[in-house]
């Protein structure tokens, strides 16, 4: 086979031989070249966040509908009408987008300063948490 090779790479042309040759140096270069990359060339992989690497990218860019805490928005509703007159105490609940707060008044409010106080109280929240819907109900 090699003899056959041999004899047929003889009959060609001084030209044909020498761009041959030049192809083959071209080629050997081109693959010993794609095997060796420096350091900085190397690829570099996502962060292992499930989103291929999108929030290591954009860290406060919200994924999920529960991107923020339940406890933390909560503690933070809780806090908004803790310096509201009328409210001994409240309680926070969610489902989804739907934020439900129970406040707990003082007994010698009237049913009007209570609606007042209610319609209040959802102003505040709905002002503070536009990714929820808010419905607040009064208990005294």
């Amino acid at each position: 086979m090699v003899g056959v090779l041999a004899l047929w790479f003889r009959r060609r042309s001084k030209w044909f031989r020498g761009l041959f040759a030049a192809m083959l140096a071209v080629m050997l270069t081109a693959m010993l070249a794609a095997c060796g990359a420096r350091e900085s060339e190397r690829l570099q992989s996502y962060g292992d966040d499930g989103y291929m690497g999108l929030s290591n990218t954009n860290p406060n860019l919200p994924l999920t509908g529960s991107a923020w805490s339940y406890e933390n928005d909560g503690e933070l509703a809780e806090q908004l009408l803790r310096p509201m007159r009328g409210i001994r105490r409240s309680r926070v609940r969610f489902d989804g987008d739907l934020m439900s707060v129970t406040l707990f008044v003082d007994g010698a409010l009237s049913r009007e300063e209570t609606a007042r106080l209610t319609a209040k109280a959802r102003n505040v929240l709905a002002v503070n948490f536009p990714r929820y819907d808010v419905k607040v109900a009064a208990r005294q």
